[in-house]
């Protein structure tokens, strides 16, 4: 009964990560360094907050775009921290930031339509763009260090490009992307209908300086901005499934309505602890990922492989070409022979990378680069 299932489901890219998280999992004795989640624990604040909002009977359906409380303190949390200038009436609460990037996309988007996705990309962009009927338009950004090149984007533009979509810092890379770089895109789309998503969910967690943000530095392209939110990553709560979507009132009413029909609403006593949440200090977190981060480079930089130095996530994404393997057996043989498991970088669109998360304690990343250095030696 497959091929009676919609055609677009049936187009998605067969490179699932997912499949190498199993036979991690699945392998003894092997340490996971594929995790796209924080290894610590919630906050004290959000854990004392979710009994209290049991107890007053917050097990309600409660507004579909949020509880107003949620929203009034997310607009004001962008508006301190990222300089962003939304009302609470241009938020939905989202189920995660998968649900938001889902509104934005499915939402604008129609048969024919092109996305232009910079690469390398977490696959989602991909599948959400196809399950709507319209074409992703890559953008290779190798050769750039993961910057964008406006002479290469603007190439990509025509009269069929609907939106393009940015992630800084990038999910695999941990690449920031600079001034230049949203202003190379500012110049491809300004006064065009093109829409910009900004997937800036990894924007708390940056090691030296601040993270652009595209949707502050260019406010006259707010009709045409999507800004794309998540308290999975750093607040270190991803079971809570909460996230947001900013973008101008007329555009978020309609996207409002594909929300309902999607999800109705997000739980309201995750909402509760999302409020909670945005105002607790990650610092201490981040602090430990930066730790994590330099030594990382000091390995890697130590077995003579290629990397751009990550500026923010929890990622890295070496080079594995010298070693003459696809992505995809790279890590198969990693996982069997040295009960290491990351993920290939075909997933991510780049067969001769892996991404490494380093979101493990230290101890695990210590053993796991051991085996790891005694792996690509023998090869």
């Amino acid at each position: 009964m497959t091929e009676l299932l919609n055609r677009n489901l049936l187009s998605l890219d067969p490179h699932d990560p997912q499949r190498f998280v199993t036979l991690a999992k699945q392998t003894e004795d092997c340490i996971l360094l594929t995790l796209s989640e924080p290894d610590f624990g919630i906050s004290d604040v959000v854990r004392t907050n979710v009994p209290k909002s049991l107890e007053t009977g917050r097990t309600h359906y409660v507004p579909a775009p949020g509880d107003d409380s949620m929203r009034v303190a997310v607009a004001d949390f962008e508006r301190r921290t990222m300089g962003l200038d939304y009302s609470y009436d241009e938020v939905i609460t989202t189920v995660g930031g998968t649900e938001a990037l889902y509104l934005a996309l499915q939402g604008i988007l129609n048969p024919g339509d092109e996305v232009i996705i910079p690469r390398p990309a977490i696959g989602l962009y991909e599948n959400i763009v196809r399950l709507s009927g319209a074409v992703p338009v890559f953008l290779d950004t190798t050769e750039d260090a993961y910057q964008i090149n406006g002479s290469k984007l603007s190439a990509l533009v025509n009269e069929k490009t609907k939106a393009v979509v940015l992630n800084s810092p990038n999910n695999p890379t941990g690449v920031v992307l600079t001034n230049e770089s949203l202003q190379a895109v500012r110049d491809a789309v300004a006064d065009k209908p093109i829409f910009v998503i900004c997937d800036d969910v990894y924007n708390r967690v940056v090691y030296e300086g601040t993270c652009p943000s595209f949707a502050a530095a260019f406010p006259e392209l707010k009709a045409q901005t999507l800004v794309v939110q998540s308290l999975s990553n750093s607040y270190a709560m991803a079971g809570f499934r909460v996230g947001y979507l900013l973008g101008a009132k007329p555009v978020i009413e309609k996207l409002t309505l594909l929300h309902t029909s999607a999800v109705n609403c997000v739980v309201a006593f995750n909402q509760d602890a999302a409020i909670n949440a945005i105002h607790s200090d990650i610092m201490g977190m981040v602090w430990a990922y930066d730790s994590r981060r330099k030594f990382m480079e000091e390995k890697l930089t130590a077995l003579g492989m290629d990397f751009v130095a990550p500026q923010g996530a929890f990622y890295v994404f070496p080079s594995i070409q010298k070693f003459g393997l696809d992505s995809e057996t790279f890590c198969t043989r990693l996982i069997q022979e040295a009960k290491v498991g990351v993920l290939p970088g075909i997933c991510f669109g780049s067969d001769d990378h892996i991404r490494i998360s380093y979101s493990a304690p230290m101890g695990n990343l210590r053993m796991a680069m051991a085996r790891f250095e005694n792996f690509v030696k023998s090869l």
